[in-house]
């Protein structure tokens, strides 16, 4: 197993238009994969505008539109990616979803948040909401290890995940975890 992954953040301006949002989705993903990226992140809502109160108008099934076009570009690339989230609906309700894919295409993890912030979308001050920007990669010692200011980029970090297993060794975290308390539930 590879000790390294590299790693690309990508941190989008996005509009009221979702077939472009979806295409400048997929165009920077192919420019990460040039850039030697295993694994690539996309922000928040990259198909809509920021925003829970957008949700209704953009949402779509999944599969869909912009899932569509993941599972795509991720086998066309070999690459992993985390799709960020995008408005989903299920019958009557809408959800924020993350789907994950791999590299064969196919989606490997479906997760409805609870919440929104993970990866921001690029500043628009015009924005009903204004996202800070500033993607960050950083290392298991909290050291930010590659930035971006709050305009559209591609944020790229090098994890070396033998560091990473070195460190959750010294904070033995999940040795300490109380699984007694907890249960998982699969619906």
């Amino acid at each position: 197993m590879a000790s390294k992954l590299r790693l690309a953040l990508i941190q989008m301006s996005v509009g009221d238009n979702k077939a472009k949002n979806i295409a400048r989705a997929v165009q920077l993903i192919r420019e990460a994969a040039g850039g030697g990226a295993q694994l690539v992140a996309l922000p928040e809502c990259f198909n809509s505008p920021y925003g829970t109160n957008y949700f209704h108008q953009y949402a779509e099934t999944i599969p869909g539109e912009s899932t569509e076009a993941l599972s795509t570009v991720a086998k066309k690339f070999g690459l992993y990616i985390v799709g960020g989230s995008i408005p989903e609906r299920d019958e009557d309700k809408v959800y924020n979803t993350c789907t994950v894919w791999g590299p064969q295409g196919d989606m490997i993890a479906k997760y409805r948040k609870i919440y929104i912030g993970t990866i921001s979308p690029a500043r628009d001050t015009s924005a009903k909401y204004i996202a800070w920007g500033h993607s960050s990669v950083i290392n298991p010692w909290g050291e930010v290890i590659a930035t971006s200011e709050e305009y559209e980029a591609i944020i790229y970090g090098d994890v070396d995940l033998d560091y990473v297993e070195k460190v959750r060794q010294m904070i033995p975290l999940r040795d300490q975890r109380r699984n007694d308390l907890y249960e998982i539930n699969i619906k």
